[in-house]
């Protein structure tokens, strides 16, 4: 995955009416992502406008037998009278019972849809241009309407109250807004909905009763999309869209987060996506800011009590971030944590992002062996680095190869990434993955392979192996490297994917190469845990294969070819 431009990205699993207007694309950078409706328009990420990828409209409600009525919707400006034009182009009706959403077109300010008998919830949106601000929106919501026979709706921006947010940062007294949003979630039964709309544009919302409104807003230095700090802030009015629709933020009620981010072998470019994560809405909404040059130390300040999703970028100096790396973690009060991200070396790990779960990366679904794991992320927790499938940018490339009792039962063109037809009995199965990585900005990391030995057999659920890992930690400066010629200390852990339990380890065995994986050498390994390797005199790399053995005679055998440097 390749980012050009940072800004907004908003990814759900279920409607989300976000606006894009005819000025859009004289913003600043910003993406949203995701499934959204049809009020949504899409854009290239290098025209500065709003990216949706995958934008599907919603369907109609289905027709019901039994009788319908006519619901009329009108909508009015902030001068009391109908918009012209494309103002206003679109309303959407959601069945609170069904959850099910119907759009009516708007022509002149009016429009009209036939809805069976029910109770409903209404919303549409409008431009209310202000000085300064020419896309300023007015959000409408009418909460609740029983439809009993034919009937008229007015929708009225001047109910609507402006959307305030402010920070309150003494340390920092040029950080201005850069990116908001305004969210408001038509949470219905069996589905999800919402609306979004830019806070920097200008948001006016009506207040409602029975609906959330929640606020994700981000200041840097100057408002600008690369910043050496960041102050992101989220909050939810549950219960209500309030009649003052404010948010005050004090830097001093955030966690302020202190991330270090090395440089691998030299310097490169990072930059972060940050959001909350929202299980009712199965969304994943972050503003993203280019941080700038690394080997760094950053400063995020975050709402605490919030689970937070991050996906960090990696690139080269033009800060075209080619590598992402994702995780999640819950700060529990104000106060000072400190993270890295991108450590070397890096490792394979059979786990992976699903959406807002943490999951085996290796999966039998009945006849069928499912792969999708990264080969380079990082020692970090549940950090998750670059993976190769047929979605991403090919700078990854390799194969993954599966085997039965000896005998190969197919490879895929892809490292990590594949899924294999298996017989209905239980066999003995090796997963063997390949993988090089081209970033012309980091000598560090240049291939990375696997081989797993693990028994699978059919089950009435989905089934994950214990496949194992090791990640490393190392104490190794800024740019990823160690010193040469004298003993160095390797930490190892091994791991399971999340929810498989673990067995005892019955051996570990290690190497080094210092020709990129020409000849080996034996490394000392002690209690599982430590690794010592005799590092030559002179500049040069270190690569490092390590094989693990657990008491039931799964294995797995990882490989990292320069996995760091000497100096």
């Amino acid at each position: 995955m390749r980012f050009h431009v940072y800004g907004t990205v908003l990814a759900l699993g279920a409607a989300l009416l976000v606006p894009a207007g005819p000025a859009a694309e004289a913003r600043e950078p910003r993406i949203r992502a995701g499934s959204l409706a049809e009020e949504t328009t899409s854009g290239k990420a290098a025209s500065g406008r709003r990216v949706v990828q995958g934008a599907r409209p919603p369907r109609p409600a289905p027709r019901r037998a039994g009788p319908a009525h006519r619901l009329t919707v009108r909508v009015l400006g902030l001068d009391g009278k109908a918009p012209a034009g494309d103002a206003a182009s679109t309303f959407t009706v959601f069945n609170l019972a069904t959850g099910a959403p119907t759009t009516g077109a708007l022509v002149d300010g009016g429009g009209q849809v036939e809805l069976p008998p029910g109770v409903y919830r209404v919303g549409s949106w409008i431009y209310v241009p202000q000085p300064g601000r020419p896309e300023a929106r007015a959000l409408m919501i009418h909460p609740r309407l029983e439809l009993t026979g034919d009937a008229t709706l007015i929708l009225d921006a001047r109910a609507t109250r402006e959307v305030r947010v402010a920070l309150d940062a003494p340390e920092d007294p040029d950080a201005r807004l850069a990116l908001g949003d305004v969210i408001v979630p038509m949470t219905t039964r069996g589905q999800r909905h919402g609306y979004g709309l830019p806070l920097e544009d200008g948001v006016r919302v009506s207040p409602a009763a029975g609906v959330p409104l929640r606020l994700l807003a981000t200041w840097t230095r100057n408002g600008g999309y690369t910043s050496p700090y960041r102050y992101t802030a989220y909050h939810e009015f549950a219960g209500r869209i309030p009649d003052r629709p404010e948010l005050d933020v004090r830097a001093r009620d955030l966690a302020r987060v202190r991330t270090t981010v090395p440089g691998q072998g030299a310097a490169q470019c990072h930059g972060a996506f940050l959001g909350p994560d929202l299980p009712d809405m199965s969304a994943a909404l972050a503003h993203g800011v280019v941080t700038g040059p690394t080997p760094s130390v950053r400063t995020s300040y975050l709402t605490p009590g919030v689970t937070w999703r991050s996906d960090h970028g990696l690139g080269g100096p033009d800060c075209a971030l080619t590598e992402t790396g994702q995780g999640t973690e819950r700060l529990p009060a104000p106060g000072d944590y400190r993270r890295s991200w991108f450590t070397v070396p890096s490792v394979p790990v059979p786990w992976v992002w699903e959406g807002r779960d943490l999951r085996p990366g290796v999966v039998r679904r009945d006849d069928r062996i499912e792969v999708n794991l990264s080969l380079f992320s990082d020692g970090v927790g549940d950090h998750v680095g670059p993976r190769s499938a047929p979605w991403e940018d090919g700078h990854i490339t390799g194969d993954t190869t599966l085997s039965r009792d000896g005998e190969p039962i197919g490879t895929s063109p892809f490292a990590g990434y594949g899924s294999f037809d298996v017989p209905k009995e239980p066999g003995r199965y090796v997963l063997e993955t390949n993988a090089a990585r081209d970033t012309p900005w980091s000598p560090l990391g240049t291939r990375s392979s696997a081989t797993w030995t693990f028994t699978s057999q059919p089950s009435p659920e989905p089934s994950a192996p214990p496949l194992m890992t090791v990640r490393y930690k190392a104490a190794l400066n800024e740019l990823g490297q160690a010193p040469a010629g004298r003993p160095f200390r390797l930490d190892a852990t091994v791991l399971t994917p999340p929810g498989v339990a673990p067995r005892a380890i019955a051996r570990m065995t290690a190497q080094a190469s210092y020709d990129d994986g020409r000849t080996w050498q034996p490394a000392t390994v002690r209690g599982h845990r430590t690794l010592t390797l005799e590092h030559p005199p002179g500049p040069g790399h270190v690569s490092l294969r390590v094989t693990v053995t657990d008491t039931a005679g799964d294995s797995v055998t990882q490989t990292t070819i320069r996995a760091y440097a000497l100096r």
